[in-house]
């Protein structure tokens, strides 16, 4: 007797976790393979290189993205009766967002830092935040090291350097 099976058809698709990452961040990915089988293998890409293969896990984790860079995932099915072992899934084009400028300027007891959408000053001393110092421009009351966070309208965050303040007094 014969027994007749039908073919099966493999397909995979990737999702980012996030598709809006800033600069230096981790993005993460994940595949959802179709009649893949128990041993599927997925090969990973950036802009067409090859970056991860024949990995057993349908994930990645990538940091140093940059804006508009296009991640693919081939896969591999282990299954035997599919109509195509080999399955690209559709690209994802990962969003990333540059980190605010955090280049900061000190004339006598006052440290300015360019314009954005939010900042905090901090004392290095103590790494605590200054209450109420949340403009692009502080002005130090006490010698003493002082650095800036700032938020920019994409949500990305950078730190400043600490710098020195010695003019006080």
């Amino acid at each position: 007797s014969i027994t007749i099976v039908s073919s099966l058809t493999a397909s995979v698709n990737i999702a980012a976790a996030q598709p809006s990452v800033c600069q230096g961040s981790l993005s993460e990915f994940t595949a959802t393979g179709v009649n893949g089988g128990v041993a599927a293998t997925y090969i990973w890409s950036i802009n067409g290189v090859d970056i991860q293969t024949g990995s057993i896990a349908p994930y990645i984790t990538l940091n140093n993205l940059n804006n508009n860079d296009t991640i693919r995932c081939k896969m591999i099915s282990s299954e035997s009766c599919v109509t195509q072992a080999e399955v690209v899934a559709a690209p994802v084009v990962i969003t990333v967002n540059a980190l605010p400028d955090v280049t900061v300027s000190v004339v006598n007891n006052t440290i300015t830092v360019p314009a954005s959408a939010a900042h905090q000053w901090y004392n290095c001393g103590n790494n605590h935040s200054i209450t109420g110092a949340t403009n692009a421009t502080y002005t130090a009351n006490a010698n003493g090291d002082y650095k800036v966070a700032v938020t920019n309208v994409a949500g990305c965050t950078a730190t400043s350097v600490c710098l020195n303040v010695n003019n006080i007094g």
